[in-house]
């Protein structure tokens, strides 16, 4: 007897149903594999596309984090990870991964107070001056 899964909702912030479902394919297999997905490395090789797709979208960086975050949770739901400090971890590791990423793509930046804005500028609504308008 065979297991169905579940359904992908679709996700229009990453850029259509289609594109999350292999993203998620591709972390349920990472979370699930004892092989892939185990180094920092093959983390990189899993979310870098990720991180392309996500940042096309436009969000600000605390968007995209959490856009992962729902994709990587979802993923673990589907993958069984067991609740517990040691899957915590291993998320936390994927969580890490996904913003060096974001911040090596150059789609994200900080300005001047550690803030993240995106490569073309735009920062938050709470202080919209360039960090140098602010001293």
């Amino acid at each position: 007897m065979s297991q169905s899964v579940p359904a992908v909702r679709s996700a229009p912030t990453i850029g259509g149903s289609d594109l999350r479902a292999t993203h998620l394919r591709s972390l349920v297999i990472a979370l699930t594999s004892p092989f892939i997905g185990n180094t920092t490395s093959s983390r990189r090789e899993i979310i870098r596309p990720i991180v392309d797709d996500i940042v096309e979208t436009g969000q600000r960086p605390e968007q995209m984090l959490k856009e992962f975050k729902t994709l990587l949770n979802e993923a673990a739901l589907r993958a069984k990870v067991p609740f517990g400090s040691e899957s915590t971890s291993i998320l936390e590791r994927y969580i890490t991964v996904f913003i060096e990423e974001l911040y090596r793509s150059g789609r994200a930046t900080e300005d001047g107070a550690c803030r993240g804005k995106t490569g073309d500028g735009r920062r938050s609504a709470r202080n919209p001056q360039a960090p140098e308008a602010r001293s």
